[in-house]
């Protein structure tokens, strides 16, 4: 009896050894086995966000995510891996081995909404429609998008390591970002918040122009592709908030709080979009980090009557194609009238290291009190202050009944003496060389640097493209042509007459133009400035001086996709024959925008 008592212990401790035996061959064979394919091992520690991050919280709550990307597909495509909270400790989705490498970074975004890139693709997207005003065309477009930005905190270019033997990802994420929502509010909007939209962004000269194109979906630049946080996915539609009425933008990441503290300002400039009313309005603002409301929405309050309306009623295109349609070969006989008073004057010239003579056509009446728009005109090589105010070239009579006829308004006109040489007021011997172009060349820097700042000192001048023209006669001609092009934002209004060969290089029957733009290709204006309201080139076909280069000028334009107007003056040589039409044609268009 006690024999078979025995017999059945033993068989039961057998079964028992039998199946811990199972249990170890399984958990041995189970380690041993290769993963499933594709399937990584993740061993990346996750520390607590640090002091200099100003975090959302101090500990990590169950459902937290982090999403990671590897290498540079940041926002190109869904997380490659997600890791997630649980109540004993990170979880990990799969990750694609393709994606990995022996070694490499990854960007690490924590959500605190746990439903950022969602956000990002979802239908809480909220699109709404008129947002874009096409200014060129005057239409409005059904495209856009507003979305919410969770507050968040990054990790950028974290260091991994990867195994493809034991297929085991290791890394450690310590060094948390804070990236705070940006929050502008509104106060004494009518209407509910939803009828308004805005786009704001970081641009220390201030307001950018631009209107959205949905051909191209891009906002243009009045000619160039804006650059920046303008683009097509920063408009915010607005929300209510205690104080008025709440527009939420993307983050910027702050590696620590010094930001916050630091005498740093940031101007910004902000349209405001009355959807209902198809109004526009605009501001700028300056602010210091440190002075704002700052842990994780960065907050600006500003009230509606400090934003105008933002007027663009006349298109830089259009301007041009009105100058064609009332272009006329010749310019009428007009009365001998001679406009304002002519002044002279001495400025400091810093690029030349000498005072420089200047002479200046004053308004009838003029009135310091009042705003007047500025023309430059430049005279041709070996000329001076004085060889455009001849009355052969009929500036002064163009000017007068161009007025008289309501065509322009009153105006400031400087002459100013070109060749900008620490050697003197006129180049040595009158040559045509090298040494003398290039300090003809020189007038760029001392136009932009010395001259118009004294002049905007001395005389009451509104200020802006909209209210600067530049054109000038021969080797004026050209520099008034390369200056023009060149600093659209200065000019908004540029003609040449008969310009002389040298932009670009070439060979005249004087000499060898190395040129200011050593290749045609790259003769355009400037990457990112406005098209000019004007940008006339005349030329004679008599012109025995500077032949065809006009035209040449006009056709490597052409080919360049520059927007401009050119008047060819059958008959008329390099004199004031061809210099009256060109400027009857000219100073007809300019200052007539708002």
């Amino acid at each position: 009896m006690m024999f078979n008592a025995m017999r059945k212990i033993m068989k039961k401790v057998a079964i028992l050894f039998a199946a811990i035996s199972m249990l170890m061959l399984a958990a041995s064979c189970q380690k041993e086995s290769p993963l499933a394919e594709g399937k990584v091992k993740v061993n990346i520690e996750v520390s607590d966000f640090g002091p200099g991050t100003k975090a959302i919280k101090t500990g990590w709550e169950v459902g937290d995510k982090i999403n990671i990307w590897f290498g540079n597909a940041y926002w190109t495509v869904l997380p490659q891996l997600v890791l997630t909270r649980t109540a004993s400790g990170w979880e990990s989705s799969e990750v694609d081995e393709a994606v990995l490498s022996a070694s490499g970074t990854f960007k690490a975004i924590y959500e605190a909404s746990n439903n950022l890139f969602e956000c990002a693709l979802s239908s809480e997207y909220a699109y709404y429609e008129g947002t874009y005003l096409n200014y060129s065309a005057g239409k409005y477009h059904d495209s856009g998008y507003i979305y919410p930005i969770p507050v968040a905190c990054c990790a950028n270019g974290v260091s991994y390591t990867y195994d493809s033997e034991t297929k085991e990802l290791s890394s450690s994420i310590s060094d948390w970002k804070a990236l705070t929502k940006q929050q502008v509010v509104v106060t004494g909007l009518s209407g509910d918040p939803g009828d308004y939209a805005m786009t704001f962004f970081n641009n220390a000269s201030g307001i950018d122009h631009f209107f959205y194109d949905a051909d191209e979906n891009a906002f243009i630049s009045e000619g160039g592709v804006c650059n920046g946080l303008v683009n097509a996915y920063n408009w915010s539609q607005g929300v209510t908030n205690a104080d008025g009425t709440a527009f939420n933008f993307g983050s910027y990441a702050f590696s620590d709080a010094s930001v916050i503290t630091s005498d740093v300002s940031w101007t910004f400039g902000l349209y405001l979009y009355d959807m209902k009313n198809e109004t526009m309005y605009e501001a700028t603002f300056t602010v210091k980090p440190k002075d704002l409301i700052s842990k994780f929405i960065i907050a600006y309050k500003i009230p509606f009557s400090k934003f105008e309306e933002y007027t663009d009623s006349v298109d830089a295109g259009e301007t041009m194609q009105k100058l064609r349609d009332d272009l006329v070969e010749f310019a009428p006989r007009v009365p001998d009238n001679n406009y304002g008073e002519v002044k002279s004057y001495q400025y400091n010239s810093n690029t030349a290291g000498h005072d420089k003579k200047v002479r200046v056509l004053l308004p009838p009446d003029y009135d310091a009190n009042k705003k007047y728009p500025v023309l430059f005109v430049l005279h041709g090589i070996f000329g001076d202050e004085n060889s455009m105010l001849d009355a052969s070239m009929g500036v002064r009579k163009m000017i007068a009944n161009a007025i008289s006829d309501g065509k322009t308004k009153d105006m400031i006109v400087i002459f100013p003496q070109m060749y900008t040489s620490p050697k003197g007021e006129q180049p040595s011997g009158f040559a045509f060389d090298q040494e003398t172009m290039r300090y003809y060349d020189m007038f760029e820097r001392d136009l932009l640097d010395d001259l118009l700042p004294w002049a905007k000192e001395v005389f009451s001048i509104e200020e802006g493209p909209e209210n600067t023209a530049i054109t000038g006669f021969s080797m004026g001609g050209r520099e008034a042509l390369y200056i023009g092009t060149q600093h659209t934002d200065v000019f908004g209004f540029v003609g040449a007459a008969c310009p002389a060969p040298g932009i670009v290089p070439t060979q005249d029957q004087f000499m060898v133009h190395e040129g200011t733009i050593k290749n045609e290709a790259d003769f355009h204006l400037k990457d990112g400035n406005p098209l000019p309201y004007i940008l006339l080139i005349s030329g004679g076909t008599n012109d025995g001086t500077v032949g065809n280069y006009p035209e040449q000028y006009h056709n490597i334009l052409k080919t360049n996709n520059v927007d401009h107007v050119w008047h060819s003056i059958t008959g008329t040589g390099h004199d004031g024959s061809s210099v009256q039409p060109h400027l009857y044609n000219f100073i007809r268009h300019i200052f007539n925008v708002e």
